[in-house]
This record gives C-alpha cells, structure tokens and sequence, in this order.
C-alpha cells in the first residue's frame, strides 16, 4: 500500500547516507550570485571564515528544516494524487515540474532565465498539454475524482518545485556553511523523522492491513521485498547525490 509511506521511508535513509562522504576542502573564495545577473557568480568580500561565513544569517539550518518539512508533505500529497488520478495521468501532469520551477525561481527570487530556456519550456508546456488531452480519460468511472487528481498533483508538483528552488537558494547562499552533501543528508534527516513518526503512528499499528495483506494478495515474497528495499535505498543515494551535485552547478531549473 502507497499509503505506508515504505518508499518515503527508503529515500530518506537515502539521503541521509550522503553524510557518510567525506568532505572535500576548499580554499577558493567564496562566491553569492550577483544581485544584477544571478546566473554569474562573484568573489564575496564576506568569506568563510573557519568554516563559517562572516555575517551569515543562523537561519541556515532553519531553511533546511522547512524544506524536509515541505518534502514530507509533498510526499503525502503525492500518495493521494496519484491514488486519485492514476498513475498515468499523475505522470504527465508532473512532467510539468520543470516548467513551474522555472516560474517560481523567476517570481521568488527573480531570477534570470535565458529566452532559449523559455522557449524550451513552452515546447515542453505544449507537449504535456498534448499529451494530457490524447489521454484515454473516457472510461473513467469518476471524472470529479480525476479532476481533483489531477489539482493536487499541480499542487504536488508546486510544492517539489519550491524545494527545487529553495535548495538551490541554500547552496548558493550558504557557502562556507553546508555543502550540498550536508544539505541532502540533512534534509534526509529531518524527512526521516517525520516520517517515522508516521510509521510509528499509521503504518506499524496497521502493519496486516496496509503490508502483510498486500504481500499476500500479490503473492510476494519477502526475502524478494526485503533486497528490493535495499536497492531502493541505494539507488535514492545515488540519484540523490546526482541530484545534489547538479543543483550545486547548473541550478534548479536546468537540473
């Protein structure tokens, strides 16, 4: 059942993994967008000092916490979304991710981004649209419940892309500070005590309804399950790390 948050679970430790690689040192100069041209980078005169940046504001480590707070819930969301409208549709309506990352980043943060980027953006907007309405949708047995599918995966798509946009705003202004391995092993910490606590609350006390149940009407295997699981953990540390790294150098929308 999607609704055991397992998945959740397995990306978290994931990325919590990222703590365990070594951090290399650096003694270039710390660098924070330029107010006039965000896509460049200069040499601030406010550089880590000791490993922390002068006159960086404590808020740092508060950021993080909102976003795995906000990746939790997306997470939620995201069940119902796609128990709502299926999971073809539910793939569709966010491929839009990029397009509302691009959006966000320029209203929130006002960023720049090239006219090549938007048109790339608008070919992708007309292929998703495209693809949406050649969608067979006529044998729905509920169309107000795919509807309201399709609404809360646009919400869920907003919501991953503001963690898209605000982790990029971490790293880029935060230098000295965190580094984006720490920022996903982090994030992953506080992702994996939410959702823990909702194991501890929902999944565990209804472990025969919401797992055994479903392994056994699937005819599962639990030695099959219990490796799968661990590469599923695996997989999300390496595409978390990917993910990281990429933010770091090409930004939230390019990623």
């Amino acid at each position: 059942e999607k609704s055991a948050l397992l998945g959740v679970e397995a990306k978290a430790i994931g990325m919590v993994l990222a703590l365990l690689i070594p951090e290399k040192t650096s003694k270039q100069p710390h660098k924070t967008p330029d107010a006039e041209n965000p896509e460049e980078l200069v040499v601030d005169s406010t550089a880590a000092v000791g490993g922390r940046a002068k006159g960086e504001p404590n808020n740092v480590y508060l950021k993080v916490f909102m976003v795995g707070f906000i990746e939790f819930f997306a997470q939620i969301i995201e069940v119902i979304a796609i128990i709502l409208a299926g999971s073809g549709l539910f793939q569709v309506v966010y491929s839009s991710l990029v397009v509302f990352t691009a959006l966000l980043s320029r209203i929130i943060f006002k960023r720049h981004i090239p006219v090549s980027k938007w048109i790339g953006l608008a070919i992708i907007t007309s292929g998703l649209i495209s693809s949406t309405f050649s969608s067979d949708t006529q044998h729905s047995s509920d169309v107000t419940q795919q509807v309201l599918g399709v609404s809360i995966t646009l919400l869920t798509t907003a919501l991953f892309a503001i963690i898209y946009i605000l982790n990029e705003n971490i790293i880029t202004t935060s230098q000295g500070i965190i580094s984006s391995n720490q920022l996903q092993g982090y994030t992953g910490s506080f992702l994996l005590t939410f959702t823990s606590i909702y194991l501890l609350c929902y999944t565990i006390p209804n472990w025969d309804t919401v797992v055994t149940q479903s392994v056994v009407n699937h005819n599962g295997s639990p030695n099959v399950i219990l490796s799968t699981y661990f590469f599923i953990i695996i997989a999300t540390f390496l595409h978390s790390v990917s993910y990281y790294y990429l933010l770091s150098y090409v930004g939230a929308v390019s990623t």
